[in-house]
């Protein structure tokens, strides 16, 4: 037991010191002065951009670097104090390379980023100039452009080595790296291409020294010049000669005027070139157009800023830098759904609520402030009709054009709320042919495959207009169902006429007989439900048919098969229509979705996904012979090809920032028991002007549920139990169909030092040591216990036996009692007898002591059994003790004689008297005198002494408590026996306990005498 509480102890003299360690702090975290997040860009005058490796774009300003992520700046500031900041304010240039670091070039130098965000400083050999440029070859190398020279980055000694001067007079430097890692400078009076191993100039262009180069730009494989005249040059680098210039650039005498200021590479096979005064300009060079910025062509609209820089980021969208009013992105999935400018211009803001196409290529459109356009997709022609010239039998109420029919032959059917008007559309002009009235509410109109126009009323009435009637034919045989909320119709495939009605029943007409067949869908719906918005027949002649609460029916004609398709997203679907894939693209109240039926999923785009808005109108979606296909809605028109529409988001989702008391390594974090409260920010990397995101999370092993935490970011968690955690998030788009990225990160809270392993080792240990011990003490117990009982069954033998012995001691003393008291009474009848000798009378008078002396023995032994059991009393009475001790040593001195023992006495010359036991003194005497006689060798001496002595005394000699004012004598015999042994000094008052010495004499227990005494005391 006493091993284990040792190693207990030093247990925790090694476990405290390291599980009260400090946490260590990085030292060169940065300041708030260095640092800081902010909801603001840290200046507005843009001069840079870049991507790093995660996706972050990095904007360069003349006042910090700032890193941003959709939603906030994180702002770096340089430190005079600090070479963990960046080596100064105002940016210059920006490159990410190929082991994912982030070259920061600014006016005070150049420093990197690491891939774990550390700042890290760079030297440059020539410092009369800083970096206005980095670059990077194949080899991996980094090259910047002081103006001066040309460095290079040894990444051994972490600094910028010059292996290239420019001439001094000709400063104005710019540098390229071509396909073959040759340099092309650019400077202010030539141009120069530098072997990539030798750095010698391979080639030289030069100037009129009257003309200066201002600009330079290569893509691809060409290098593009500006020069101080207005003028562009274009050299050929594989060639290294000059290349014509463009016609289409040359022809513009804006531009080609024009101080060009930036060239940046824009679409496929376009470039973007900005100027100095006269806005920016888009060049597509393989079809040699040029489109202005003033242009209704022109992809997307732009201020008048002072543009500084432009960049595309990864995923196509192109960042503008201005000089005073920050920056600006025009997103790339916004141009998804605006394939036509134009005809997004001319429809822009205006509620789409008819739409169709003729055979001339010709898109028609009513708005509902009852404007209808027809615009010729071929050469994007626009004709406005005035339709308050076209209806003008009611100058106060404006009919609404709510169907668009074209019929073939320039012949256009126009649908009102109660009129169906025939049209001829010729040269611009929409003449109006015929006009018919109805009763009551059209719904739907249709033409056969005769040619025979159809339509249907809210009374479920079925008409017909055929070629050069005057006036419309009720169905007399046809029998719709009254009342009739809402029907669609549609002309199928084989020319018939499909009719939906409001209670789940399909009427099939054939034109040629006016034969209905009914189909029902009442096996699949309940008809109180069936409300169709919207029919399409398919490429398979399927027939869909769209129903309120989100649900579409397929339903097969041929085999009369229906399958029902629930919880669409959207609400209400107005239109639908098939791709060439075989895709449906339904309009809805609530989005644009896209319905892939090879992985039987749905795709939704909203206003935030560049689809102009949410509320599309009934029926109007027409599919262009280019696979294009136009929808029109509350927001005008959206145009799009749809195998240009990204279904799949790649967004990158990262944990942005985890405030912990401990770093985060590879997405794991290891705390202490008393680091338990975790503030954690993610982040999805998606560059969009209306938020796109949502986020979902959950603390596994904490929660068991997902938190649909909408579009925040952060969540804290305070006082979390030790143990392992994982906590996930993942993203979806906001109608939370698809998970579009996800991400975890792995939390370890370890256990208290007393609840680690190490403790509940050692607590383990010291329960078994707890458990064996209290085991041991158990047994002990039964042991003590055994042995109590087994002593009680001696000491009741025992006791048996002492009344045994007493019982037979008794009758003895009985039998010794009469002789004596014989002898004794002769004896004093002698003794009167005054003729007796003095000294036989002395003899005489010693007997007769000791007979009375004999009796007195006998009454004790007859009283031994009160003296057994402690209740021997006392017989006090006020005696002189010196007298009581002479006369027993007077006994004994008779029988010295016969040793030739000589008695000394001292104290004893006097009288003391006190209250005393004479019975008992007498025994007290006998027995101590007795043993000193009986003990000391012949011619010894016998010592006996009598004192008076003090409390001080009394406490020193004895463990009784002294009372105050009260004499205690101390009668001391001392003989020149062997003696009593130390060790066996404590064991003279057990009970007939015997003392063995080397004389083999025996020393007998007094265990009667200390009763006595302590009766005395």
């Amino acid at each position: 037991m006493e091993t284990i509480v040792r190693f207990f102890f030093i247990f925790l003299f090694l476990h405290i010191p390291f599980s009260c360690q400090k946490e260590k702090v990085h030292e060169d975290k940065l300041s708030e002065e260095e640092y800081m997040i902010s909801d603001n860009i840290s200046n507005q005058n843009v001069t840079s951009f870049a991507e790093d490796s995660k996706g972050y774009v990095w904007i360069g300003t003349i006042r910090g670097l700032n890193k941003y992520n959709g939603y906030t700046y994180s702002q770096y500031l340089k430190s005079e104090n600090n070479l963990q900041s960046i080596s100064g304010n105002s940016i210059n240039s920006m490159l990410t390379d190929s082991q994912n670091r982030l070259w920061v070039a600014t006016d005070k130098g150049i420093s990197f980023f690491d891939d774990k965000g550390l700042i890290h400083r760079v030297e440059i050999d020539k410092k009369e100039y800083p970096p206005v440029q980095i670059l990077e070859n194949k080899k991996g190398e980094i090259i910047i452009n002081l103006c001066s020279h040309l460095c290079k980055y040894d990444p051994v000694n972490n600094i910028f080595k010059a292996f290239y001067a420019f001439d001094q007079y000709n400063m104005y430097n710019k540098v390229h790296v071509d396909k073959d890692d040759n340099l092309w400078t650019v400077s202010l009076y030539s141009v120069e291409c530098l072997d990539r191993n030798s750095s010698k100039p391979i080639k030289s262009f030069r100037m009129d020294k009257f003309v200066n180069i201002f600009y330079s730009y290569l893509i691809g494989d060409k290098l593009y010049i500006q020069h101080g005249k207005g003028g562009l040059k274009i050299i050929d680098i594989h060639s290294k000669e000059y290349c014509p210039i463009p016609y289409a650039i040359k022809r513009d005498t804006v531009l080609s005027h024009s101080l060009i200021t930036i060239i940046h590479p824009y679409r496929d096979n376009q470039i973007l070139i900005n100027t100095h005064k006269n806005g920016i300009y888009i060049y597509d060079y393989e079809k040699d157009l040029l489109i202005d910025q003033r242009s209704d062509n022109f992809p997307f609209e732009i201020s008048d800023y002072v543009i500084t820089s432009l960049f595309t980021d990864k995923n196509n969208n192109l960042w503008i830098g201005t000089q005073s009013n920050g920056f600006r992105v025009i997103y790339a999935y916004n141009e998804q759904f605006n394939d036509n400018q134009a005809l997004q211009k001319l429809s822009k803001e205006q509620h789409i609520i008819a739409l169709a196409t003729d055979e001339k290529e010709n898109l028609w459109f009513a708005t509902h402030s009852d404007n209808l356009y027809v615009f010729n997709l071929r050469n994007e022609n626009i004709n406005h009709i005035d339709l308050k010239k076209f209806f003008p039998e009611d100058p106060y109420y404006q009919d609404k054009i709510l169907s668009i029919l074209p019929a073939g032959n320039d012949t256009v059917w126009l649908k009102t709320e109660a009129k169906l008007i025939q049209c001829y559309y010729k040269g611009n002009n929409l003449i109006r042919l015929k006009t018919f009235f109805f009763h009551h509410y059209l719904y739907n109109i249709a033409k056969d495959k005769k040619g025979i126009l159809w339509t249907d009323t809210s009374m479920s009435d079925l008409y017909t207009v055929s070629k050069g009637a005057d006036n419309p034919q009720k169905m007399k045989n046809y029998q719709g169902t009254y009342p009739s909320y809402k029907s669609c119709m549609l002309t199928l495939s084989t020319g018939e006429i499909l009719v939906i009605t409001s209670h789940a029943y399909l009427d099939v007409i054939n034109p040629d007989n006016w034969e209905i067949k009914n189909y029902s869908l009442e096996n699949i719906i309940d008809k109180e439900h069936f409300i169709p918005t919207a029919a399409y027949e398919d490429s398979d002649r399927n027939i869909w048919i769209a129903i309120q609460d989100r649900a579409l029916i397929k339903y097969s004609l041929a085999n009369e098969k229906a399958s029902l398709i629930k919880n669409i997203p959207g609400k209400d679907i107005v239109s639908i229509i098939e791709d060439k894939d075989k895709n449906l693209w339904l309009g809805t109240l609530s989005g644009l979705v896209k319905y892939d039926r090879q992985l039987n999923q749905f795709f939704s785009f909203y206003t935030y996904d560049g689809i102009g808005s949410n509320q599309f109108s009934k029926n109007s979606v027409v599919r262009l012979a280019n696979n294009h296909l136009i929808f029109g809605g509350t927001h005008g028109l959206t145009v799009f090809n749809p195998s240009d529409i990204d279904i799949k988001r790649q967004i990158p989702l990262y944990f942005e920032e985890i405030v912990s008391a401990s770093p985060v390594i590879n997405n794991n974090i290891n705390l202490k028991y008393n680091q338990n409260k975790l503030d954690i920010s993610f982040i999805a990397l998606d560059y969009s002007k209306y938020p796109r995101i949502r986020y979902h999370y959950k603390l596994e092993g904490l929660q068991d549920n997902w938190i649909d935490a909408g579009t925040n970011r952060t969540v804290s968690y305070s006082n979390v139990p030790p143990g392992k955690y994982t906590f996930r998030v993942y993203i979806t788009s906001n109608d939370n169909a698809d998970v579009l990225a996800e991400n975890s990160l792995n939390i370890d809270i370890s256990p208290s030092p007393w609840l680690s392993i190490w403790a509940l080792l050692l607590y383990g240990i010291i329960l078994l040591a707890v458990i064996v011990y209290i085991n041991r003490l158990y047994l002990k117990i039964r042991v003590n216990k055994s042995m109590v009982q087994m002593a009680l069954r001696e000491k009741e033998q025992e006791r048996h036996i002492n009344e045994m012995n007493m019982s037979f001691f008794t009758n003895i003393s009985h039998e010794f009692r009469t002789p004596l008291t014989m002898i004794a009474g002769p004896i004093s009848t002698i003794l009167k007898d005054e003729s007796l000798s003095s000294e036989n009378k002395h003899l005489l008078s010693t007997v007769n002591r000791s007979v009375s002396r004999l009796l007195r023995l006998v009454n004790q032994i007859l009283e031994i059994n009160k003296l057994e059991n402690d209740t021997l009393s006392l017989n006090l009475s006020y005696v002189d003790i010196i007298h009581e001790i002479n006369e027993a040593i007077e006994i004994y001195a008779v029988n010295s004689n016969m040793k030739d023992l000589t008695i000394n006495t001292t104290g004893l010359q006097s009288s003391f008297f006190m209250v005393l036991d004479k019975d008992s003194l007498e025994k007290i005497l006998n027995n101590i005198l007795s043993n000193a006689f009986k003990h000391s060798p012949e011619r010894g001496n016998i010592n006996i002494h009598f004192n008076v002595i003090s409390n001080t005394e009394v406490s020193a000699l004895s463990k009784l408590a002294p009372i105050q004012d009260t004499e205690y004598i101390k009668i001391e015999v001392e003989d020149e026996g062997v003696g009593i042994p130390d060790n066996e000094l404590e064991n003279i008052f057990l009970k007939y306990y015997q003392v063995n010495n080397t004389s083999s004499n025996k020393g007998y227990s007094t265990k009667g005498r200390q009763n006595i005494v302590s009766g005395n005391s």
